[in-house]
């Protein structure tokens, strides 16, 4: 019955070594995942229409390193109101996005280098105080601690349809953050 026992459980520790082994994925790692900001208030308009955010995190070990959110603002969405008086640019752009940027502080890749990365032939780089503003204050963003995170819009001057935009961090493979 030792014997069994002794067998077993070294089989055991052989499934659970050979099972953690597949799923390591190295010390840097990607994760996509949507986020879904419903609804919003501005002045005396309020709507339930969702922004999907895709967010595209780089982690080193267990720790986050870099954390990027961006959606596309439509001219007929609703969360256009958050831009205030900005709207003149949603409206001036082929496209807008916007974005969202974090970084650890400790170890992370400074906010320039990733912004220097989406302003590029035909794309510019705007502060969009108002959408930041708005933002800030709506209960995901507290819930989620977004508080932290740079609010951008990027501006699309150029024709044709942006749909790709690469981002390369040191340590990590370039990556499609649309």
């Amino acid at each position: 019955m030792k014997m069994f026992l002794g067998r077993w459980a070294s089989l055991l520790l052989a499934l659970t070594v050979v099972s953690c082994a597949g799923t390591y994925r190295g010390q840097n790692r990607i994760q996509e995942s949507t986020i879904t900001i419903h609804g919003g208030v501005y002045k005396d308009l309020e709507w339930d229409e969702d922004l999907e955010l895709k967010r595209t995190s780089f982690f080193q070990g267990a720790n986050m390193h870099y954390d990027v959110m961006i959606s596309e603002l439509n001219k007929d969405s609703e969360f256009k109101n958050w831009l205030g008086s900005d709207e003149k640019l949603l409206q001036s752009c082929n496209q807008f996005f916007v974005a969202l940027l974090y970084r650890n502080q400790l170890r992370g890749v400074g906010h320039s280098t990733v912004i220097e990365q989406l302003r590029g032939l035909g794309r510019e780089i705007v502060e969009i105080p108002s959408f930041k503003s708005n933002f800030r204050q709506h209960y995901m963003a507290k819930e989620m601690n977004f508080i932290p995170y740079r609010v951008k819009g990027i501006c699309v001057e150029s024709a044709g349809s942006l749909d790709k935009l690469e981002i390369f961090i040191p340590g990590f493979k370039q990556q499609d953050i649309l």
